[in-house]
């Protein structure tokens, strides 16, 4: 239906004429005319009462008279949120790991407010980021690809940082305050995991670095959240295998490096949004195309600055 016609129908009718309604639209009379003609042919009968001084409704505009009006303010306010949209687009809803709350966070919001981006935090693991991002839910996501084991093609992924495992050892531990940890010193030690639910490829790297897929002498407690972790480790109930960077110095637990511990990347994924990729450039600037590095790969680095000679891996699998 011609949108325009019906603004020309309701013109008529609510300023009082033909000559009235070509005044409020700017246009001529005999224009004014042939759109709600052709309005009039397309529901087969007259609509306006042309007799009557002012025009009015005939019996069967009456009946339509309110849902064109409907019509008409639907398609106004659609124009409207348009309009709205590209003067002022929404934020960007972006995702992040627990591990990332710890400097990226900050660091994706300053980057952000130079880019002129907008943005929504949702902390989310990457398991539910994934799908989250695929279906267009979220727009970004600061998460590890290795952490959930899932495909993630469709996706662009900037490479921020690559970050090896750390030991929190509680303050009173015959390990605290020694030199770098080996496997063999966490030998039936109870530990503090990643849940391997929530976290499977995450898990299944740690596991395979401690020779312990098919389970170990030691108990281990499952810890999602870092103050969860820290709690328990202060309780002196295992020592917790954590993403660096450590959280912050405690008085009752300590980190201690760990010899050839896995390192695990944390990326900057995003979809087709323009705005995504000025995020990332704001964020770590484009280095050589490449591939984002997996679990165990790479230099290993306790540090969590961010990664300014790393690959970017544009729509491929990690």
């Amino acid at each position: 239906m011609d949108v325009d016609a019906l603004r020309a129908l309701l013109a008529v009718l609510d300023g009082g004429g033909f000559g009235a309604a070509a005044a409020d639209l700017g246009i001529s009379q005999p224009s004014v005319s042939r759109r709600v003609a052709r309005i009039e042919a397309e529901a087969g009968c007259e609509l306006v009462d042309r007799s009557a001084r002012p025009p009015r409704p005939t019996p069967a505009g009456a009946l339509v008279v309110e849902h064109y009006r409907a019509a008409v303010d639907a398609v106004d306010r659609a124009a409207r949120r348009l309009r709205e949209h590209h003067d002022d687009p929404p934020p960007l809803r972006v995702g992040y790991v627990p591990s990332a709350a710890r400097g990226w966070t900050a660091r994706l919001l300053a980057a952000a407010a130079g880019a002129r981006v907008g943005v929504e935090l949702r902390a989310l693991t990457t398991g539910q980021q994934v799908p989250a991002l695929l279906t267009g839910e979220l727009h970004a996501g600061l998460l590890r690809p290795a952490s959930s084991g899932q495909r993630l093609t469709g996706l662009a992924l900037r490479l921020l940082a690559r970050n090896p495992l750390v030991a929190l050892v509680p303050v009173a531990h015959r390990l605290a305050g020694g030199p770098a940890l080996t496997r063999a010193d966490l030998a039936g030690e109870p530990l503090v995991l990643h849940p391997r639910a929530q976290a499977p490829g995450l898990r299944r790297g740690i596991d395979l670095w401690l020779g312990a897929a098919d389970g170990r002498a030691g108990d281990v407690h499952e810890a999602w959240d870092l103050p969860t972790a820290v709690s328990l480790v202060e309780a002196g109930a295992g020592i917790a295998l954590l993403i660096a960077p450590p959280p912050p110095r405690s008085p009752r637990c300590v980190p201690v490096a760990l010899r050839a511990a896995p390192s695990f990347d944390l990326c900057l994924a995003g979809g087709d949004d323009p705005r995504v990729a000025r995020l990332a450039d704001a964020l770590a600037p484009r280095p050589a195309t490449g591939r984002a590095g997996q679990a165990g790969t790479g230099a290993v680095s306790g540090s969590d600055q961010p990664s300014r000679s790393r690959a970017v891996s544009q729509k491929r699998n990690s």
